[in-house]
């Protein structure tokens, strides 16, 4: 029986060895945009700047072209043209192009010479200029925040993803040392049992008592099939977000022990500084702020005239040139979309900032509480390890005096069931602390598959 289950310890640590330690490094590969939890808050953000490609898209050049030809009863006419506009990012449109017209013009009173003429031009909004704001402009700019605003949107939704995995990670990590102490208890309680077989052979001990080691037993096997099977779960749950079945992660991997806990101070001054400093949610409420200043800079403009300015320069084929200049204005009297929105906007503004007041005031009071919780489970977990090092000294006394003849079965039992409570409960209070230790980076917004 020890030769079998030696012989099964070194197949195991064998096929352990053949496997690579699946550690946060390695985690990342799996974390790519072809993992669907990853791509369905990416997505969003290509749909986001294509929407801006789309926005820009008002700056391109464009040719133009137009024919008319009518044969009324009492007129006649016909116009033809071609060429090509360029809207720009000041707000200023030019054109370019050629033009053939005779006869009575519908639309207008144009007559070339036989030749047709060409004609350069420019639209000049005086008082979008100046303000360096128009509708395009306003458009672009709006987009352009949208962009960055989804881009803290997927960083917002990465945050949250990351903290449920690394918790469901650090989770896994506890069942899976659960689930190896219950083996180790196992193996005890069996080894024991072969003693005590031999004790009673040789009439050292009455057969009754094997009626005891059977028990514990029983009771070690159903406390490492419960073990098993959380432990299996938990590995289930943690591999979906990986997109990686069961399988695929066995032949190639094996995960970790828990790992210690980290021994450093934690500053909430400099916990509020990266917070304010990384945070997307904040970074958001910054964006929105941005872009209700943007829509503000464009209100101003209906507080004064909507004044064009028309500029064209034209020649004819039979070197003959002219221009026009035209001179386009309109002006709200009343001025109530101009103070309604202005109103808005302002609201709008303290409502978002008060937003942010309270975010912040609610990540101090969380940061608080996590700092503290932190410093409190290091304390103990330094005391419950030193609790540790007595119980398994007493357990080895009392295994002695056992082995010895002057100690019981039942106390060897109790002292073990001891040690395990003991050993169980520094697993809990490490889990606490990497669970808190996450909340902590996600708070700070700290990259949470840092170590």
């Amino acid at each position: 029986m020890r030769s079998i289950l030696v012989a099964t310890l070194l197949m195991g640590s064998t096929l352990l060895q053949a496997t690579q330690e699946f550690d946060l490094e390695t985690m990342k590969k799996y974390l790519t945009k072809e993992n669907p939890y990853i791509y369905s808050a990416l997505g969003k953000k290509n749909v986001s700047k294509e929407r801006l490609n789309y926005t820009l898209g008002q700056y391109d050049t464009k040719i133009v072209a137009k024919y008319d030809k009518k044969e009324y009863p009492t007129t006649a006419g016909t116009y033809y043209g071609v060429g090509v506009e360029k809207p720009t990012e000041l707000g200023i449109d030019f054109s370019l192009g050629y033009r053939y017209a005779d006869g009575v013009q519908e639309y207008n009173n144009i007559k070339t010479g036989k030749n047709g003429e060409f004609i350069a031009g420019a639209k000049i909004p005086l008082i979008s200029l100046l303000n360096r704001i128009d509708k395009r402009r306003l458009q672009v700019g709006l987009a352009e925040m949208n962009l960055a605003k989804t881009d803290f949107v997927y960083k917002e939704e990465m945050r949250s993803f990351y903290f449920t995995l690394m918790s469901n990670y650090y989770s896994l990590l506890y069942d899976k040392e659960l689930f190896e102490l219950s083996k180790e208890i196992l193996e005890k309680t069996q080894k024991r049992e072969l003693f005590l077989k031999k004790s009673v052979l040789q009439g050292n001990l009455p057969k009754v008592t094997l009626l005891e080691a059977s028990q514990q037993i029983i009771n070690a096997k159903q406390n490492n099939i419960s073990a098993k099977r959380a432990y299996e779960n938990t590995t289930v749950a943690f591999l979906k977000y990986l997109n990686l079945s069961k399988e695929e992660f066995e032949a190639s991997y094996h995960f970790p022990i828990l790992p210690d806990i980290h021994q450093s101070r934690f500053n909430i001054d400099d916990a509020l500084s990266s917070a304010l400093k990384y945070r997307p949610d904040i970074q958001m409420l910054n964006t929105e702020i941005e872009k209700l200043h943007l829509e503000n800079k464009n209100n101003e403009r209906k507080k004064y005239p909507e004044f064009n300015v028309g500029l064209y320069g034209v020649y004819d084929v039979n070197d003959k040139s002219g221009f026009k200049v035209s001179l386009d204005m309109s002006f709200p009297v009343a001025q109530s979309q101009y103070s309604g929105k202005s109103a808005e906007i302002k609201e709008s503004i303290k409502l978002v900032s008060n937003a942010k007041s309270l975010q912040l005031l609610e990540m101090k009071t969380d940061l608080l509480s996590v700092i503290n919780s932190l410093h409190t489970l290091v304390e103990n977990i330094q005391n419950s390890q030193e609790e540790i090092t007595l119980l398994e000294e007493l357990e080895r006394v009392e295994n002695k005096k056992y082995l010895l003849g002057s100690s019981t079965l039942f106390l060897l039992n109790q002292r073990e069931t001891l040690t395990a409570k003991a050993q169980k409960k520094v697993l809990r209070y490490k889990l606490e602390y990497q669970l808190l230790y996450q909340s902590y980076k996600r708070i700070i917004s700290l990259h949470l598959l840092s170590s």
